[in-house]
C-alpha cells in the first residue's frame, strides 16, 4: 500500500492499494523541497527528513473503511506491523510505523494547466 501525494489534487494525500500488506511507502509527486511534507503529513503521520512515521490507527481507520468487508485485513495488517517491529520500522510504542518516501516528480500532463512550473 501506499500513500500518494499530489500538490494539485484533492484531497492531496490519498491511499492506494490498501489490502497490499506487503510494502509501505509514500510517493509524492514533487521535488524534494518543492512542498512541506510535514505539514501535508499532520493528519497520516510525520516526516524525519527521510522517511514518513505513519500513525498506525490512522492507517487501521482508513484500512477498515476502504476493507471493512475483507475479514482477513486486520490480520494482514497485524502480520505487517509485526514485520515492521522486527526490522525497526515500528516507533517504541507502536502507534507508528515507517515507510520508504519516494519522490517523483509529475510529468506536465499530470499537472494542471499554468501549474507546471510550479513542479519544475
Amino acid at each position: 500500500m501506499y500513500l500518494a501525494i499530489n500538490p494539485f489534487g484533492r484531497p492531496e494525500v490519498t491511499l492506494h492499494d490498501p489490502a497490499d500488506f506487503t510494502a509501505l511507502a509514500v510517493v509524492v509527486l514533487a521535488h524534494p523541497g518543492d512542498l512541506d511534507l510535514g505539514a501535508i503529513l499532520q493528519r497520516w503521520g510525520l516526516f524525519d527528513g527521510t522517511h514518513a512515521w505513519l500513525h498506525v490507527q490512522r492507517l487501521e481507520d482508513e484500512l477498515g473503511r476502504r476493507l471493512g468487508d475483507d475479514p482477513q485485513w486486520p490480520q494482514r495488517f497485524t502480520a505487517m506491523l509485526d514485520y515492521a517491529l522486527a526490522h525497526g520500522w515500528l516507533d517504541e510504542h507502536g502507534t507508528t510505523v515507517r515507510a520508504h518516501v519516494r519522490w517523483q516528480p509529475p510529468t506536465t500532463s499530470e499537472a494542471p494547466a499554468g501549474q507546471e512550473s510550479a513542479v519544475r
